[in-house]
């Protein structure tokens, strides 16, 4: 597998759309853990820069709700790993490595603060993204997705840009005399595990006398969690299942919508094939096998979330693997019914942090039912956060979650037959699953893969076969009702009469159904308060 196995899952190919040491211990709740040496990065801050403000910085008024954004660069030197044995990876994820004797390279590179600006409000927390790569240049995922859970809740999130390709972009938007990023230097993505490890740790062992990530919030962290979206999921199960053991840096992970792992090691900087920089020693390439499920001798707490594109073959999100992993004291599985990749909230505030930092990028429109609306897939993203906090540090239990009513092959690496999706017949909704209100009390089908749909018919904009399909009940009489290949409701689509007698009905049912949801632990009770009153104000009957 020397691909990302054709990842289209993640925001590949949006790039097209811009214009223009020491000993450790983690950082955990309760007695922190001895970890092997890891090598100690020192930190400084950047330049300036011609643009006066970070790659990919945020557009949302930090200063109003009590937040700061910072940015630091850190250095050091990374280590590259192998097996222990020689031998080939197993598929029960228990992946014993070491590192690469004599492989080590330095680097350079940055991570972005977002924090609350008064300790009193910082809630102990920290949760370190692995900024995701797909779309050729850093995304903060898993923020756009969790800002408001992190913002209200008062937790401190650290963004890493750990990849080569990351660094590639960041260079590449200033250059020349003065440029923020000039400093920057990557040794390739076989170091990128170690160096996401030190960026873990050095949030709270700075070497002295350097600043620290988190100013005088430092000595409040208790809990440092990581997190990683699509393709950064991918890395961050290897990382799980070969790096963790090594360095217990981060206390909980959230695995967020992908199936697989990417590789231990590969031969070249970057899956793009470029080549070793000047003076970096190579590296083998050692892949990981499909399926992997996620090792389960381990005991840090793991929640894996997937939505209904994460599960589909389109893309190959390839989470079959995950779908037929149980539960278990340290693992938990949720999958989201009527959940696609990349909501619509998801897509506006990348659009917009997007266009802050290359002036003129937009987002061509989609053809076809609407883009799936902010209803599910941010919302249980939100719970799942909070979820995998009190776990790590209250040790409650999440809820174990019904998995979706899936067919996948026998075995499961057979890509020649898709997995199938069982569906109810008179809604055409996934059967089980997470099922927040907006499918358990529906006005609308949704359809997290849209599958069935090509690219010519989805386009213009190559985002268009992430955001699922939407399609309000309304007697057929959307443009694309009844169209093949569009409409993913059944016809004639369900009469919201029928189904709700009276506009009071409708509010009382979803009322009931978000409490329910709050109880579960599959949404947060601030995300219930907005559902209901959404339905208080829907034109429903």
């Amino acid at each position: 597998m020397r691909t990302f196995r054709n990842y289209s899952s993640s925001l590949l190919a949006v790039a097209l759309l811009v214009s223009g040491g020491a000993g450790w211990h983690a950082a955990a709740a309760g007695t922190p853990l001895p970890l092997a040496p890891l090598s100690s990065p020192s930190v400084h801050r950047p330049p300036n820069g011609q643009h006066g403000f970070p790659f990919i910085a945020t557009t949302i008024d930090l200063k109003s709700v009590g937040y700061v954004e910072e940015e630091f660069l850190l250095s050091g030197r990374a280590r590259a790993y192998i097996p222990v044995t020689g031998q080939p990876l197993r598929a029960d994820g228990r992946w014993n490595v070491k590192p690469n004797p004599g492989v080590t390279a330095p680097y350079t590179t940055r991570i972005l603060v977002r924090r609350p600006a008064d300790p009193e409000a910082f809630n102990g927390t920290v949760v370190v993204e692995w900024f995701n790569e797909s779309a050729g240049f850093d995304t903060p995922s898993d923020w756009f997705y969790m800002r408001d859970e992190i913002v209200r809740e008062g937790y401190a999130y650290v963004g890493v840009t750990a990849q080569f390709v990351g660094v590639q972009a960041l260079q590449g938007w200033e250059s020349g005399r003065g440029a923020r990023y000039a400093d920057l230097f990557h040794p390739g993505e076989s170091f990128a595990y170690d160096i996401f490890a030190q960026a873990g740790a050095v949030i709270t062992h700075a070497q002295s006398g350097d600043p620290r990530p988190l100013g005088d919030l430092t000595g409040k962290v208790h809990t440092v969690l990581a997190t990683g979206f699509s393709q950064s999921a991918a890395w961050l199960m290897t990382y799980v299942n070969a790096i963790h053991r090594l360095y217990p840096v981060y206390s909980g992970y959230l695995i967020h919508d992908t199936g697989f792992g990417l590789a231990l090691s590969i031969d070249a900087a970057s899956y793009n094939g470029d080549p070793f920089p000047a003076g970096v020693p190579p590296t083998p390439f050692i892949d990981t096998p499909y399926p992997t499920r996620l090792r389960t001798d381990q005991d840090v707490p793991a929640l894996i979330l997937l939505s209904e594109f994460g599960l589909s073959d389109n893309g190959q999100g390839a989470a079959r693997t995950f779908h037929l992993q149980g539960d278990s004291a340290h693992i938990r599985v949720w999958e989201i019914a009527g959940a696609t990749h990349l909501e619509s909230n998801f897509m506006r505030e990348f659009a917009a942090d997007g266009n802050k930092t290359y002036p003129g990028f937009a987002l061509p429109p989609c053809r076809g039912p609407r883009v799936m609306p902010g209803i599910v897939h941010g919302r249980v993203a939100r719970a799942a956060l909070n979820s995998l906090n009190d776990w790590v540090n209250d040790r409650q239990l999440p809820p174990s979650a019904p998995r979706l009513s899936l067919n996948v092959p026998n075995p499961p690496d057979n890509f020649n037959v898709p997995v199938v999706f069982n569906r109810d017949p008179a809604t055409n909704l996934v059967i089980g699953g997470i099922r927040l209100p907006a499918v358990s009390v529906p006005t609308a089908t949704l359809d997290g893969n849209r599958s069935d749909l090509s690219a010519k018919t989805l386009g213009p904009g190559p985002q268009c076969g992430l955001v699922g399909s939407f399609d309000p009940w309304n007697h057929d009489a959307d443009t694309w009702d009844g169209r093949p290949g569009f409409d993913p409701s059944p016809a004639p689509e369900p009469d919201l009469q029928l189904l709700y007698p009276t506009h009071g009905d409708y509010v009382q049912k979803v009322a009931a159904a978000t409490a329910q949801s709050i109880k579960d632990g599959f949404v947060r009770p601030a995300d219930g308060a907005i559902i209901v009153r959404q339905a208080a104000h829907a034109q429903v009957p």
